[in-house]
């Protein structure tokens, strides 16, 4: 397990780019870089992600009809990206955790959570995880790997600070 310590960038709404004078120093964050590694897999390969998903901080090309998860973990979506396609946010929020970036420990286990039974605000995750808990093998395989690609979330959101 590799600790990172990162920095958290806050960006304005609606902008592209970070403000030069909001970069702060931020919590540690824990890696298992072998599952993040088993995560990758998963998320190119077996499951696919990619259809829907980039990962442009690691590098991997995806389809634009979802968005881009390199900062999943702090529920931020490019800029532009329609509310209805950031449901993280008020997954987050709703679940009491305003600023993801503050406590990346917890917002990494609401992601597992959310990966693994996406809320009603999620309708396209929801049949999304049905069809994938299948390919899985069940609900027990899908919730280990879930640990994986989110354990790859985390990475990327430290890569794409």
């Amino acid at each position: 397990v590799a600790a990172l310590v990162v920095a958290v960038v806050a960006w304005p709404k609606g902008s592209s780019s970070p403000s030069p004078a909001t970069t702060i120093a931020g919590p540690t964050i824990q890696i298992d870089q072998g599952l993040a590694k088993t995560g990758t897999e998963l998320f190119s390969s077996k499951y696919g992600c990619v259809g829907c998903h980039a990962v442009t901080s690691l590098g991997i090309s995806g389809s634009t009809a979802g968005p881009d998860l390199s900062r999943a973990l702090f529920a931020a979506v490019p800029a532009g990206t329609p509310p209805t396609s950031n449901p993280l946010e008020k997954w987050f929020s709703d679940k009491g955790l305003v600023n993801p970036s503050s406590d990346p420990d917890k917002a990494a286990t609401l992601l597992v959570e959310y990966i693994q039974g996406p809320p009603s605000s999620s309708p396209v995750m929801g049949p999304t995880v049905q069809r994938l808990k299948s390919v899985a093998g069940g609900d027990d395989k899908w919730a280990a790997d879930v640990k994986a690609i989110a354990e790859f979330l985390k990475k990327a959101a430290v890569n794409g600070n």
